[in-house]
């Protein structure tokens, strides 16, 4: 039976890759020092609106076969969870597999967080949700499921109340707060392990440049979330956005974030008082003076959505001759798909990146014989 299962849940955009991704290349050492990272499957599953969302203890009981004393599960969309009855079933069920159970929260002040969910929602169905797709580094209004996920004192005393307060650990995702600034260290200390027995992962910045998310934003209702094509599009999306990445990043006036995380700061402070996170009343630093006079969100031309259709698939010097080609075709083949996953009343979205894999492409038959057909529907038309 497992001594210490600890459940990290979160939240998003805390480190949660980073961490996730020590816990992985460093699996055969921490087994050998008695901590495992049981390979749990559907063990969480989103519903299609976010609301009572789908957690299934039964699948835990795969922590029957861990044999380490100690044990680590780490998914952050513990943190949509929303349903004390599902909290008081999985409690049932991981007290059959351990003696103790402990519950990793990483907080991060609420504009920040929502600005970088929003983001996320550009690629993720459950931040897209959330948060919905205005060209806006900030949802103008905030959804109920996003208001109770934002809300900590909410969350973090309903996980109290199912595993106890003593078992419920919360870190404040701020540098200064964190061991040697770094949220893998931070977590190290938090398990007792010894950072330097250990491999680190290296940081990675997957977070998308303006122009790509407000891009992402506005192709949405074509594109729709869960869909192929809009799966493509996003793959092509990143590659665009690391052949220009820029430090220009979608971000709200100063004066909006501070109105966005007023209406956190109570819950906060009554948190803070309840678990003495630091010194600040809120929790966190009042420190807006990241963010701009202006805000930089607005809707993108039509003229700037075809330049970007055009560039995304547009650079191809840093390759040599044979690789080209085969890119180019990959790349044509990407664009053939996501034009004919469209619907048929974006007949002139078709015909633009039919003609592009076209152009990538002169030998595709098949996307000469759409474009042709196409483009005779919309001379017939006319």
């Amino acid at each position: 039976m497992i001594n210490t299962l600890y459940i990290h849940a979160g939240s998003h955009k805390t480190g949660s890759t980073s961490i996730q991704r020590f816990l992985r290349i460093n699996q055969e050492a921490l087994r050998e020092d008695g901590i495992a990272m049981p390979g749990l499957k559907g063990i969480l599953k989103p519903t299609p609106d976010l609301v009572d969302y789908g957690l299934f203890p039964q699948a835990f009981h795969a922590l029957s076969r861990v044999r380490q004393p100690i044990a680590i599960i780490s998914r952050e969309n513990f943190s949509w969870v929303d349903d004390i009855n599902r909290l008081m079933e999985l409690r049932d069920v991981l007290y059959q597999h351990a003696h103790k159970v402990k519950v990793i929260f990483y907080l991060r002040r609420q504009d920040s967080l929502a600005i970088s969910q929003k983001q996320e929602g550009t690629k993720w169905f459950d931040c897209s949700v959330a948060y919905g797709h205005e060209p806006t580094a900030l949802p103008s209004q905030l959804s109920d499921v996003a208001r109770r996920y934002l809300d900590f004192e909410q969350k973090v005393s309903m996980w109290a109340k199912v595993f106890a307060k003593d078992n419920i650990i919360l870190r404040v995702f701020e540098p200064q707060h964190l061991v040697e600034c770094d949220v893998v260290k931070d977590f190290c200390h938090v398990l007792g392990l010894q950072p330097e027995y250990y491999q680190f992962p290296e940081k990675a910045n997957e977070s998308l440049g303006r122009i790509s998310q407000l891009f992402l934003h506005q192709s949405q209702p074509v594109f729709a979330d869960g869909s192929i094509a809009r799966h493509r599009l996003i793959r092509a999306v990143r590659d665009f956005d690391r052949r220009h990445s820029s430090e220009d990043k979608l971000l709200p006036s100063r004066e909006q974030a501070l109105e966005f995380y007023q209406q956190f700061k109570a819950a906060n402070a009554r948190l803070n008082q309840d678990y003495k996170l630091t010194s600040s009343e809120h929790i966190f630093n009042d420190d807006f003076s990241q963010y701009p006079d202006v805000g930089n969100g607005r809707m993108l031309t039509l003229g700037e959505i075809n330049e970007i259709y055009s560039d995304l698939f547009a650079d191809f010097s840093f390759m040599d001759s044979d690789e080209e080609s085969q890119w180019k075709r990959n790349q044509s083949a990407q664009l053939r798909n996501i034009a004919l996953g469209l619907p048929m009343d974006c007949r002139a979205q078709k015909i633009q990146l039919l003609t592009l894999a076209l152009q990538l492409n002169p030998n595709g038959h098949y996307i000469r014989q759409q474009l042709t057909q196409l483009t005779a529907q919309t001379m017939v038309e006319q």
